[in-house]
């Protein structure tokens, strides 16, 4: 990928490989009744696809996990990574937050001005998410990056049938954070705010993360799919008679 690229470009150096990503439940189950990890089948950000694992090939037969202390002409990726989305999944010192022990080769994307935020403020993803809950649409979180200015927010969806939601702009994605609703991330631009119902978004996420997972994970807190209102909108028309919305 482009950050992989860079990498190479900037150091001169190959070798990286990722060695463990996408796990189904089956194999979740496995590595916890293994021992291997604290996470049962269907708590593991590894289901979510956003999550991978990376070592150094040294080109001599051997290999190690990435760690950018103890190989510091490798470091770049640590340094970068946040620039292109990606944050250190479980960071040291934050074990008690992210319930699993820190580890220096896991990686997690959950797209650049998070990334960047959370680096910036020394966040794990759990403390991040637990941040963006106290702001609102009407007192957003503001996030510059890539020389744009974002807003964003939590919406909380609480079992009611119907949320409104004025967006501060009109380009702009949400994501459940499968705990109680969604992050929204807004571009911030001259445009006139939009008022956004978010039943048919909560329905449709609802009903794809169940078709596509068949599981819901509340311990381990995960990004979902990304979409534009236009995307759910058209989603929503091609599936209405599939699901009731």
């Amino acid at each position: 990928n482009k950050m992989m690229s860079a990498f190479e470009t900037e150091t001169g150096l190959g070798g990286m490989q990722v060695f463990s990503g996408y796990r189904d439940k089956a194999d979740q189950d496995s590595r916890y009744e293994d021992g291997n990890t604290g996470f049962r089948g269907g708590y593991s950000d590894y289901h979510s696809g956003r999550s991978f694992n990376l070592k150094i090939n040294f080109g001599d037969g051997t290999s190690d996990y990435y760690n950018a202390e103890k190989y510091s002409k490798y470091s770049w990726i640590a340094e970068h990574a946040a620039e292109y989305g990606f944050v250190v999944r479980y960071p040291d010192g934050k074990d008690e937050k992210t319930g699993e022990d820190s580890r220096t080769y896991t990686f997690r994307y959950v797209g650049v001005p998070h990334a960047l935020y959370m680096q910036e403020h020394n966040l794990c993803l759990e403390e991040y998410i637990d941040r963006v809950h106290s702001y609102s649409a009407d007192n957003p979180l503001e996030i510059t990056a890539d020389g744009k200015t974002y807003q964003v927010f939590y919406v909380g969806i609480g079992g009611t049938k119907d949320v409104q939601v004025t967006i501060p702009s009109g380009t702009y994605t949400a994501s459940g954070d499968n705990i109680s609703g969604y992050i929204v991330i807004a571009n911030k631009t001259n445009e006139r705010p939009l008022l956004v119902s978010l039943v048919k978004l909560a329905a449709v996420f609802l009903c794809f993360e169940l078709w596509k997972t068949s599981l819901f994970t509340k311990k381990s807190f995960i990004f979902t799919d990304a979409f534009s209102y236009n995307q759910i909108e058209s989603f929503v028309l091609q599936e209405k008679t599939k699901y009731i919305i």
